[in-house]
């Protein structure tokens, strides 16, 4: 059994939350790893979509052009100019967020998921958590005035609180049924919606509540969105389509025609004639006329959008899933995504630390030439979905994907040239994977598709993407996903099922390998022509070590892992479903978790290593550039702010005599600063294992980054962090060697006698 090693991540530790274990029984009929979550050496940050691209929830308007809207994993976005542009604030919780009211510039509340409540009383910069009930999901608040507010959620959770939002008191007086909107028109009417069709009314600032008609008592119609233009005029969206319409403060309602069978989540109308309601595959919907008729504006901008805002009767702003916010000038005629490319991207690769590729659905192309920072959109020339590429050389590249597609460009990307096999009349390749070696030698895998029968298909090439042969690996209907060369012309697929074949000739022929799984596999990766890795659903990883004659499987959790990269025999990086990457330093006997702030899944991985003999890893290969590409136009690009930088003394540089940390520089300072560490070759306090550990901490005392956690030899290091993530404000860097104790508290401040401590108070200006 793998050995078990559990840390506390970085949220775990912010959160004033109670933790919650649950153990259960499993058998399994191979190792099952265990999975720590921790900061690690590793963190990732959005390349796109920008500002960010965990799904939206909310918006809250408050005035002057000033927003906020809240989402998945604890995202909370700032706009000042009316939507045009947004900035993410820094993360407090990895809860979803359902809801968000700001009573002015200053105050406002956000509420989610496991009963999260937070508050801000100086516009977003700073915010108290509380949980009130961690078995209920909130889905709505809403204030009467300045200090009087309510929240609804699931189960009939009903809270109020007559202090601006410092305290919330449950209350009692309607079902046990999910509650999922609210909205007061003036400080003593109001109304919250939810399930059966449900309305409920208030005509005394939320001290009760009294339900209402609503002609869907007897459906399972779910009303999920509420909102008013004055004390009269409001409006409700739900489930099919559903519309209603009030004139007398919710006294009634009357329903009216969306023309739709989809799910309206959200509502808004700018005055008492111009509403929008949005809702599931991006519809948006305009009435010009008070919802006597509703005209469709918008259709597939999105999969689904949750939340409309209304300046006026022409600017507004929806948000939905994967981060997508778009705007509008001219009351909806007319919609500008304010984030670039929502598609889901599958493949990625580099030919250097700058230039690099990303692929995906309907022909979408990207390429960088500066590292990722600025991604550009590339004419394909089809609308096939692409899921795989391989670099043939620095400029030359293979792409592969839907219906029989394979593209092939020698300038690397700009343009690109149709090399699509064509098959007999009703028949098609789906390629997922293509790999090309150094002599232009490549495979591409996937499903052959016909009338009559479906199986697995492959084609190789021996001029660089040209032209292409067909194959048969295997009589199976079942699809190749992934294929790697692992040594000369040596290449390995795998697929559904627990598919594996291997081909001697660089896929001229092929032979089966038994895999001892029957998940379906996604990703292979080798280190060397012997050590390889392959990875699949429901966590399924497998190892050869005899370059693919024999497989070892393991269990790693339950997540779908869709995409493995091996750096060598004991690093190996696995992107996963729910935004999960799991990293190994030990050859998978222990597992981290790493945190890249998303939950969309992530499909395609590239890593690149150099040599680095100055690192704190001595002579270990360390990363260099990675980027993952998943769901919703995912692009996580590493971030060096978590791999520590570290310089030695020139040779014949004499030994430090003692062990310290100096001030940074520059100080204040704008995203990045250095710090001077020095080790001796022995001193009172620093364990022999030459174990030190260098983290930085913000004011209240929580781990904001870790610089090093490692042993490490006697000498001089410059030490560099990169500040990207965090906002303007004090932290301090806490240096520690040997046994010293961080105290109960996690504080920098703690210390203890049975180690080195130093410390260094830094300031951050943005």
């Amino acid at each position: 059994m793998p050995v078990i090693r559990i840390n506390r991540s970085w949220f775990a530790r912010i959160s004033p939350m109670p933790v919650l274990a649950v153990c259960l029984a499993a058998t399994f009929f191979y190792p099952l790893a265990e999975v720590r979550a921790q900061t690690s050496p590793y963190s990732w940050y959005w390349q796109n979509p920008l500002p960010q691209g965990n799904s939206l929830r909310a918006i809250s308007l408050v005035r002057n052009n000033v927003m906020y809207a809240v989402g998945d994993l604890g995202t909370i976005l700032k706009s000042t100019d009316g939507g045009t542009n947004w900035t993410v604030l820094k993360p407090l919780t990895t809860a979803t967020y359902r809801s968000v009211w700001f009573t002015d510039e200053n105050n406002g509340v956000v509420v989610g998921d496991a009963g999260t409540v937070l508050k801000t009383s100086d516009g977003g910069a700073s915010w108290s958590i509380r949980q009130i009930d961690n078995s209920i999901n909130f889905n709505g608040v809403s204030f009467a005035d300045a200090m009087t507010g309510t929240i609804v959620g699931d189960a009939g959770a009903l809270y109020r609180t007559k202090d601006g939002g410092n305290s919330w008191a449950p209350q009692i007086g309607v079902p046990l049924i999910s509650l999922y909107g609210i909205f007061y028109c003036d400080p003593t009417r109001g109304a919250i919606v939810g399930e059966s069709g449900s309305i409920f009314r208030t005509v005394n600032g939320g001290t009760s509540w009294s339900r209402q008609y609503s002609g869907l008592e007897n459906t399972q119609t779910r009303l999920l969105s509420v909102s008013f233009v004055d004390a009269n005029s409001g409006a409700i969206a739900g489930d099919v389509g559903t519309i209603l319409h009030t004139t007398n403060g919710g006294s009634s309602w009357t329903a009216q025609t969306s023309g739709t069978p989809f799910t309206l989540n959200a509502v808004c109308f700018a005055d008492t004639m111009f509403g929008t309601v949005v809702g599931d595959v991006g519809q948006i919907f305009r009435t010009t006329n008070g919802g006597m008729t509703w005209t469709l504006q918008a259709y597939g901008l999105a999969s689904w959008f949750s939340a409309v805002r209304f300046l006026n009767s022409n600017n507004g702003i929806v948000l939905g899933n994967c981060g997508s916010i778009f705007q509008t000038t001219d009351g909806g005629t007319t919609w500008t995504s304010r984030t670039k490319t929502l598609v889901t991207l599958y493949g990625v690769g580099f030919a250097d630390t700058a230039r690099g590729i990303v692929v995906g659905d309907y022909g979408t192309i990207l390429t960088t030439n500066d590292g990722g920072r600025d991604w550009t959109s590339q004419s394909s020339g089809t609308y096939e979905n692409l899921h795989g590429i391989s670099f043939a050389g620095t400029s030359s590249m293979v792409i592969v994907g839907e219906n029989n597609t394979i593209l092939t460009t020698v300038d690397g990307g700009n343009t690109w040239v149709d090399r699509s096999i064509h098959p007999a009349a009703g028949e098609a390749f789906q390629f997922n994977g293509v790999t090309i070696n150094k002599a232009g030698h490549g495979i591409a895998v996937g499903r052959y598709d016909s009338a009559t029968t479906s199986k697995c298909s492959a084609i190789y090439t021996r001029d660089g993407g040209l032209s292409w042969t067909p194959t048969v690996p295997v009589r199976l209907n079942k699809s190749l996903t992934s294929v790697t060369f692992t040594d000369g012309e040596k290449a390995i697929a795998v697929g559904e099922g627990g598919l594996i074949v291997q081909s001697p000739d660089g896929g001229q022929t092929w032979v089966l390998q038994p895999s001892h799984t029957g998940s379906g596999l996604r990703g292979i990766s080798f280190a060397g022509q012997n050590y390889g890795i392959v990875v699949g659903d429901n966590g399924t990883i497998a190892r050869t070590t005899d370059g693919g004659t024999t497989w070892n499987p393991q269990k790693l959790g339950m997540r779908n892992l869709y995409s493995v990269s091996l750096l060598d025999t004991a690093r190996w990086f696995i992107a996963a479903s729910g935004g999960t990457i799991f990293y190994t330093s030990n050859g998978g006997s222990s597992w981290d978790s790493l945190w890249t702030s998303t939950g969309n899944a992530l499909y395609g991985l590239f890593l690149s290593t150099v040599s680095d003999s100055s690192s704190l890893r001595g002579s270990h290969a360390v990363i260099s550039k990675g980027t993952i590409v998943g769901e919703g136009g995912t692009i996580l690009r590493i971030s060096y702010a978590s791999v520590p930088t570290a310089v030695v003394d020139a040779p014949g540089a004499s030994v430090p005599i003692e062990f310290a940390l100096s001030q940074n520089y520059p100080n204040p300072f704008n995203g990045e600063t250095n710090f001077e560490l020095r080790v001796p070759a022995s001193q009172a306090g620093i364990a022999k294992s030459g174990l030190i550990s260098l983290k930085v901490y913000d004011i209240l005392g929580r781990e904001v980054a870790i610089l090093v956690n490692e042993a490490m030899s006697p000498g001089s290091y410059r030490i560099r962090w990169n500040s990207t993530g965090l906002s303007s404000g004090v932290y301090f860097c806490r240096l520690q060697s040997g046994d010293a104790s961080t105290g109960s508290t996690g504080s920098p401040q703690a210390s203890s006698a049975r180690g080195l401590v130093q410390m260094r108070k830094v300031l951050l200006l943005k």
